[in-house]
């Protein structure tokens, strides 16, 4: 059967020259057969094409967690864990945290294995696939065929369908036929599963909120930041919050404010919005209480230390958001961090919060039971499972066995980092002073001999003093002995020698 029928010729199965760039990564035939998601097999062969070829015999990759989640189609870069794991638990790579910037921020290692590792029992070829699974073996070829014999049938007298350009046909390599069938987009791909939820619409998956449109539907989303134009009013708020933040901060953030750090002040100012706060609300309640209560402790000594050592260090921009971020935690309007902003007194709507959290924990959890299930007919009601949130008050997904929000564990673990510099810090700080006090004794030491030393030069000096005069007094001894022996020896000459020195 010709392939005309199919769109394309018998002799030629390339529509693209020869010389384009075509690129291209390996993956294994066991990794596409191993079960796991079509997600994963994706991460999979986005790591293969990270891999560094300048270091021979390692299979190992470094790519961001937002450059995956992009490849991805993910909307949150933390929903990337649950792909790696997937990846890991199969066997199909190994990794590894570590940290840098001075433990401030944190990345993966990937080592992304080629063979499958030692002890696996899955597919590894499609001969094992269809071996496996030899209901579809024969079906799809005869399907093919069958479909081919149906087309060329179809058409009259049974020969081949007119072509144009020399008998090739203009449907070739993405071309459409005026006959052909157009797929309904809100029908299911049928090569997709359809056991899995839309990446869209998985559970856990943060979703827009209602009063937010896409581009091209109306409605009063904000513009995008890289196109964000400010009027002049809104240049003065965002500067009247620069001008209130702290000096150190301020020095850190340089002259120039992006737009996505403007974008995040108006946002935060929430002008004629139910949570609207003036510029000194905003600065007093809710930047200045993150700074001094961790940011502070973070980014000063790091910065400091890169500022020190001649390099340009990198501006905070990033914690600045997140202290500009609004995190209301009741139902109050002038609540900012469990502060009234009006009064300036602890919100009373966190107080009881808190303290109904409190008494719900010491009180416990009372699961509902769950009715048996119904031996026939229509089944009963699923089972209601009870709201969960964090100690903080965050809600967490039903499906979650941990009872700690992400915004918490971020916080244990900077907790933890802040531990570790804080040890590393008092051990400089006492290597310091050791290093001060045996200074001090060294230069204590140096003065000693010094003051030894002018002892023993004084002493030297007084001594060849009492040598001089003593030398003196035996010259001067002996010249009155030669005088008087002169003068006893020559009686007529001593009127003579007494005028002046010895002859002699």
């Amino acid at each position: 059967m010709s392939g005309e029928a199919f769109g394309f010729d018998d002799d030629s199965d390339e529509g693209i020259p020869e010389e384009w760039p075509t690129f291209y990564t390996p993956v294994p035939v066991w990794v596409l057969l191993c079960g796991c998601s079509a997600q994963g097999y994706r991460m999979y062969a986005f790591l293969a094409e990270h891999i560094n070829n300048r270091t021979p015999g390692k299979r190992i990759a470094f790519p961001s967690q937002k450059a995956i989640a992009r490849a991805l189609k993910l909307k949150d870069y933390r929903d990337v864990a649950k792909y790696r794991e997937e990846l890991a638990s199969v066997g199909a790579i190994r990794f590894e945290e570590f940290r840098y910037a001075g433990g401030m921020r944190r990345r993966y290692r990937y080592w992304v294995r080629f063979n499958p590792p030692e002890g696996y029992q899955g597919l590894t070829s499609l001969a094992d696939f269809y071996e496996a699974n030899p209901d579809v073996k024969s079906q799809g070829k005869e399907s093919v065929k069958a479909a081919a014999e149906r087309e060329g049938a179809g058409q009259s007298g049974g020969g081949k369908k007119p072509t144009s350009e020399g008998g090739k046909n203009p449907t070739l390599r993405g071309g459409k036929s005026p006959t052909a069938q157009q797929p309904d987009p809100q029908q299911p791909d049928p090569l997709e599963p359809q056991d899995a939820p839309p990446a869209r619409s998985a559970p856990g998956r943060r979703q827009a909120p209602t009063g937010s449109r896409g581009p091209g539907e109306g409605g009063s989303a904000a513009p995008a930041t890289s196109k964000l134009r400010l009027s002049k009013p809104q240049r003065d708020q965002v500067q009247a919050v620069r001008d209130l933040l702290p000096r150190e901060l301020d020095a850190a953030l340089g002259d120039r404010t992006p737009a996505n750090v403007s974008a995040a002040v108006l946002a935060a100012l929430a002008t004629g919005q139910p949570r609207e706060r003036t510029v000194q609300q905003l600065v007093e309640h809710r930047v200045l209480p993150r700074w001094n209560g961790y940011w502070a402790e973070q980014l000063l000594p790091a910065w400091k230390a890169e500022r020190d050592a001649g390099r340009s260090p990198r501006a905070p921009f990033g914690p600045l958001v997140s202290m500009l971020k609004d995190t209301p935690e009741c139902g109050s309007l002038v609540c900012d961090d469990r502060t009234d902003v009006h009064t300036r007194q602890p919100c009373g709507a966190c107080a009881m919060r808190a303290e109904d959290r409190r008494a719900s924990r010491q009180a416990g959890h009372e699961r509902p039971e769950v009715p048996a299930a119904p031996t026939g007919g229509i089944p009963g009601p699923r089972e209601h499972r009870p709201y969960q949130e964090c100690s903080c008050g965050n809600p967490l997904p039903k499906d979650r066995d941990d009872d700690t929000c992400w915004e918490c564990r971020e916080q244990q673990e900077a907790e933890v980092v802040g531990a570790e510099l804080a040890s590393q810090w008092a051990a400089e700080e006492a290597y310091g002073a050791e290093q001060a006090a045996a200074g001090a004794r060294f230069a204590a030491e140096l003065d000693q001999e010094a003051a030894e030393r002018a002892a023993r030069e004084a002493a030297d000096a007084q001594e060849r003093a009492a040598l001089a005069e003593e030398r003196r007094r035996g010259a001067a001894e002996e010249d009155a002995r030669l005088r008087e022996e002169f003068a006893r020896q020559n009686p007529d000459l001593a009127a003579y020698g007494s005028q002046g020195p010895a002859p002699f």
